[in-house]
């Protein structure tokens, strides 16, 4: 997923559509509740686990928890009252979010409006503006359906000590689909921080790793005002992609399935990408849609 990006040199019309396709705020178009729990034994050790549940998961904590356990603080068998992460998960918000274009740039009372605007400033903020994406395709899946949606996401720490965090533990398809947005996010946070650390000061989209002060929000304390894209509300009513890699697309382009596809015809967990429309079949591929109610099933677009 990328944001804010013109993908196609066409024609003017194009590109402002594709560029405007994350630009309204979540606030005015996200329709869920969303209730995020963690857990695991590094959240019983670190987080005062049932306090943690029961205070924060509607808020951004149980995203910055995510944070600061790939990024490897804290331990699995500590008292949580000595773990001091509470700090460390200010700073994390802190440094997060009132920043750039979509890393909550209006602050984080309401946790699902990220921001809108026509760029990202950097790294960090394409993380953010791929998250919007997903929340996105999460409002476009099951927003008819569903006006609540909850998930536990489980910390794991494997035998080596890599540490993952798991969404399958979930009952609900819209649970496990919003889970992975989140902890996408976090492991890319991560890697971006990282990357930066180590000097890797570029992204593979040649953004910088690096957060810089100057575009802080007026919310966190800053000046920066994100530039505006198109007005109004981009006609954005399917998505491409599995979750969490999944994107919403608007009448100028067109899902393509590329292979997966069996011997009767049916597509079995195709790749899938959203190209400019009209060119998918010069591609080889076949142009496909979700099934209904199922975002991860695939059939022809002249099938519906």
């Amino acid at each position: 997923m990328r944001s804010c990006e013109v993908f196609e040199q066409t024609n003017m019309k194009v590109i402002n559509a594709l560029i405007s396709v994350a630009c309204a705020t979540f606030k005015q178009s996200f329709q869920h509740r969303v209730e995020r729990n963690v857990a695991g034994d590094w959240v019983d050790s670190n987080l005062e686990a049932g306090r943690f549940r029961r205070d924060v998961s509607d808020s951004f904590r149980p995203i910055a928890a995510m944070i600061a356990y790939l990024k490897g603080l804290g331990s699995d068998d500590q008292d949580p009252s000595n773990a001091g992460l509470e700090a460390e998960l200010q700073q994390i918000q802190d440094r997060y979010t009132s920043y750039g274009c979509y890393c909550w740039a209006n602050g984080v009372d309401n946790v699902e409006d990220l921001g809108s605007g026509s760029r990202n400033v950097d790294a960090v903020d394409n993380a953010c503006t791929e998250l919007y994406r997903c929340y996105a395709c999460v409002n476009i899946d099951y927003g008819a359906e569903y006006s609540e949606l909850s998930y536990t996401a489980l910390f794991q720490t494997g035998e080596n000590g890599d540490r993952t965090i798991s969404c399958d533990s979930n009952a609900q398809q819209n649970g496990d689909s919003l889970c992975s947005c989140d902890a996408k996010f976090a492991q890319k946070i991560v890697q971006t921080q990282n990357h930066c650390d180590n000097g890797i000061m570029l992204s593979d989209m040649g953004l910088n790793n690096c957060q810089s002060e100057m575009y802080r929000t007026i919310a966190g304390g800053g000046s920066y005002q994100c530039p505006m894209g198109s007005n109004g509300h981009p006609s954005n009513e399917q998505c491409c992609g599995f979750y969490p890699n999944r994107t919403p697309y608007n009448e100028f382009r067109e899902c393509c399935a590329t292979n997966g596809v069996d011997d009767q015809g049916n597509f079995v967990t195709p790749d899938v990408e959203l190209v400019t429309l009209d060119t998918c079949e010069a591609m080889g591929g076949q142009v496909v849609v979700s099934a209904e109610g199922d975002p991860h099933n695939y059939i022809p677009a002249n099938a519906q």
